[in-house]
């Protein structure tokens, strides 16, 4: 069985800044060769209206997941207020790009710190989330 220590979530906590850190420098280094400029321009045409609109899809999608989320908790008898479990849903989409679910990693790292859950009673949430809200895909 993995024995979570202080140590071991510090060097990993410091591994996941370093990762974000550096894949934000690397987003960027790609945006500065691609044309910021340029891309720039095609977003500014883009009529206030519809940014309105598309943000406020994504704000629904958000909230529609979170409420999910909170589903997936209260099966496990972990009980948030509603509004921190959208805090900690949302935290996890900072991390959205990385590799691996970090940022479901995340929400279970917050539960524990900031709640006291322990990891073997969250894990449920990290699978369920992989297996049934994203099944993979079959190739023939």
């Amino acid at each position: 069985m993995i024995q979570f220590t202080i140590d071991k979530l510090k060097r990993a906590e410091t591994l996941v800044v370093l990762t974000a850190l550096a894949f934000g420098g690397v987003m960027a280094a790609g945006a500065i060769y691609a044309g910021v400029g340029e891309v720039w321009g095609q977003l500014k045409q883009l009529d206030l209206y519809v940014i309105a609109v598309l943000l406020g899809c994504a704000l629904i999608n958000y909230f529609f997941r979170a409420c999910r989320w909170d589903l997936f908790g209260r099966a496990l008898d972990i009980r948030l207020s509603f509004p921190r479990v959208m805090l900690y849903y949302m935290s996890g989409f900072a991390l959205a790009a990385t590799p691996g679910k970090i940022g479901t990693a995340l929400r279970l790292y917050l539960l524990k710190k900031g709640h006291g859950y322990d990891m073997i009673k969250t894990t449920p949430m990290y699978l369920s989330l992989i297996h049934i809200s994203e099944p993979t895909r079959r190739t023939p």
